[in-house]
């Protein structure tokens, strides 16, 4: 996917405003302001439509990988790969289990039974957060992205905060096709001095790029600290939408707001029907967790 960077964006708004961006003295809280309308349009871009462009395709498994230093209590199941490389998954028969390997430690450990629910869940441990999926087209036998129109999964259906693979015949891992979170970027740069927590942003001026917390850090140069940041990703495909649209919320004369708007509107409607053309997608369904 090709992407655009923050640095980019908040330009194309600027001179949106009739400014030129290299001299413009545009105040801190103006740049939040700015920000939260970049953040809040993204959001409705992302929900507006399945953009084809910007789907995920992962292989996902139904369990957290067994560990030998966590403690597993009665009932809990694990995914485990054999001494000879078969992918299967396991339920603890006991409490305070640890250290156990499930493939030998049949006390312990057996394989699930009949009654295993093959589930994904939107947020697993590792993997990209689920956000949403059209539930005809995201459960597949073999990565669609090869094998197209091949293996697909017809027998999902939501389950609390996961998808549930009813299919008896489904793999140990499935691929699955998602949308992730809307992105969402910050103005606010970067400071040595500032302690971030997970989930954080910021922006760097050097790359003009946003960065999000991967981890919790204070003076982790976020273009260079890879462990503990990680650039945020806007799809150059919602650029012109993304300016017009964000221009449009500074206006405050109903008719210049309402012109601007429509611009805005007419080049989301050209963005799907590109997309429909290029990708033969008919249908604008959002399924949500």
């Amino acid at each position: 996917m090709k992407t655009v960077t923050t640095k980019a964006l908040y330009e194309a708004i600027i001179r949106k405003r009739g400014y030129d961006p290299a001299s413009a003295n545009v105040a801190a809280a103006e740049q939040a302001r700015i920000a939260d309308w970049i953040n809040e349009r993204l959001e409705e871009i992302y929900e507006y439509y399945m953009w084809p462009e910007v789907l995920l395709v992962e292989r996902r498994q139904y369990r957290a990988t067994w560990e030998s230093a966590l403690i597993y209590a009665l009932g809990a199941e694990v995914f485990h790969t054999t001494s000879g490389g078969d992918e299967k998954y396991y339920i603890s028969l006991q409490g305070a289990n640890t250290a156990k390997n499930p493939e030998t430690e049949t006390a312990w450990w057996a394989e699930v039974g009949d009654d295993f629910l093959r589930t994904i869940d939107y947020q697993q441990a590792g993997e990209t957060e689920i956000s949403a999926v059209d539930l005809q087209e995201c459960a597949y036998d073999y990565d669609p992205r090869i094998y197209r129109g091949k293996g697909r999964i017809l027998e999902v259906e939501f389950y609390g905060d996961a998808l549930i693979i009813n299919s008896d015949d489904a793999p140990t891992r499935p691929w699955i096709k998602f949308r992730p979170p809307a992105p969402q970027i910050s103005l606010t740069a970067w400071s040595a001095a500032t302690n971030y927590a997970i989930g954080d942003l910021c922006y760097l001026a050097a790359t003009g790029e946003s960065y999000k917390a991967l981890a919790a850090n204070a003076d982790k140069q976020p273009d260079s600290e890879t462990a503990y940041w990680e650039p945020v990703s806007i799809p150059a495909l919602f650029q012109r939408y993304l300016a017009h649209a964000v221009h449009a919320d500074f206006l405050l004369d109903p008719i210049e707001r309402d012109k601007e708007r429509a611009q805005a509107e007419k080049i989301l409607g050209d963005l799907e029907d590109r997309q429909i053309n290029q990708q033969g997608v008919a249908r604008k369904i959002t399924f949500r967790k």
